[in-house]
């Protein structure tokens, strides 16, 4: 099965456009992706923070606020429809509801969302790749912030080892 990340389309061209291909029409099939990789991605931030204490708590490693994201959880809990129908057209709401939770994963893992469309009316190919890009650059950051946090944490048990001190007074022999 594909990843979810994978599906994002980022390559538009005038020529899909003008040909009326699947990737030259933004429609019910790119919105769903995008609101389904939106959720995905929120969910991810969200659940980070315990996943990172309970990992922590696995290697004994006692929580320090250094640890922490750099993101308050709580901002991505996003309302998102992953359930467009071909009757479904966007309003206003839908479309800034839409925009704001992209701008908003985007700007919380200091991802470019400055390219983002301001709204969904009179949509161009570009704009639509830069919805799906910058949703892809979140999702990059995101995956090499949790890397280096794990790194952060894998390296303080390994900081105890080299340094002969596991506890506080043991030493290895």
């Amino acid at each position: 099965m594909q990843h979810i990340m994978e599906t994002l389309v980022t390559d538009r061209t005038a020529e899909d456009v003008r040909q009326r291909t699947a990737k030259g029409t933004y429609n019910i099939f790119d919105m769903n992706r995008v609101e389904a990789v939106t959720a995905y991605l929120a969910g991810l931030m969200v659940a980070l923070p315990e996943e990172l204490r309970a990992y922590a708590e696995e290697l004994g490693v006692e929580w320090h606020p250094a640890y922490d994201v750099p993101y308050d959880p709580e901002d991505f809990l996003l309302s998102v429809k992953t359930d467009w129908d071909v009757l479904d057209i966007p309003d206003s709401e839908d479309s800034r509801r839409y925009l704001d939770n992209i701008r908003a994963l985007c700007g919380g893992l200091e991802s470019n969302a400055e390219t983002l469309p301001l709204s969904l009316d009179c949509l161009f190919y570009q704009d639509a790749n830069a919805i799906e890009n910058c949703l892809k650059q979140a999702a990059a950051m995101f995956f090499r912030m949790k890397r280096e946090h794990i790194r952060q944490l894998s390296g303080t048990v390994d900081a105890w080892i080299r340094t002969g001190e596991l506890y506080a007074g043991e030493m290895i022999t």
